[in-house]
């Protein structure tokens, strides 16, 4: 009986394991198109159109913007690698009917590398808008870059900084969106901290090519 009883416990227990086992809720989605139109999405939560770990893409109705050409995707390589954290946000037809704002706001909290001081962080937008556009990204509460207001038509533009990492660090990416009267917003945005070689390295690097080089004379000799 004690055994049955173990058993069904076990059995229980597991179920309960397998529907709380984390998610790569790290990733989140968030758009605010103002008066209470709001909508968070985690990554493989509620909402989540996109079953890849790692990618969040959400559609919908949002205030003044319309359901059948909101397309927002999200994607992360969290936890990074030894040389590349990266995080993309791409906004497809995010159309208005009429003037208004919308915020899409990317966090990413996941992020265990690169680890280390001096790394290169960028970021990098292109894209189309009938109305103003600006965008923001950050590492924590590091600001990156700032990129726009742009205006009417294509734009593009790319900033950059040096940032320190300990490791369990967080990106985030916003993008702030005015339209006075009906269009279509489209972009790519993308953060990413990598790591660069020292400059004693390039040198050391020099050097070893230089040798190499004058080896191969001495050989052709």
């Amino acid at each position: 009986m004690k055994i049955k009883k173990l058993s069904c416990l076990l059995f229980v227990s597991g179920l309960w394991a397998i529907g709380s086992m984390p998610t790569h809720a790290s990733l989140i989605l968030h758009l605010d198109a103002g008066g209470g139109n709001n909508v968070t999405v985690a990554d493989n939560g509620l909402g989540d159109l996109d079953g890849a770990i790692g990618s969040v893409r959400w559609a919908g109705t949002l205030g003044t913007w319309l359901s059948n050409f909101n397309f927002t995707i999200g994607q992360s390589n969290s936890p990074g690698t030894t040389g590349l954290a990266s995080l993309d946000l791409f906004s497809i037809h995010a159309t208005s009917r009429r003037g208004g704002n919308l915020r899409i706001e990317l966090i990413e909290n996941g992020f265990l590398a690169p680890i280390g001081p001096n790394l290169a962080a960028s970021s990098s937008v292109d894209g189309f808008t009938n109305g103003r556009v600006s965008f923001e990204s950050r590492l924590d509460s590091t600001t990156i870059g700032t990129l726009g207001a742009f205006g009417a038509g294509n734009f593009s533009g790319t900033a950059g900084t040096t940032v320190n990492t300990i490791g369990g660090f967080s990106l985030t990416q916003i993008a702030n969106i005015y339209h006075s009267t009906g269009g279509i917003t489209e972009f790519r945005s993308n953060t990413s901290i990598t790591n660069v070689p020292e400059p004693a390295t390039l040198g050391l690097f020099g050097l070893g090519l230089i040798a190499l080089g004058i080896l191969r004379r001495r050989r052709d000799r």
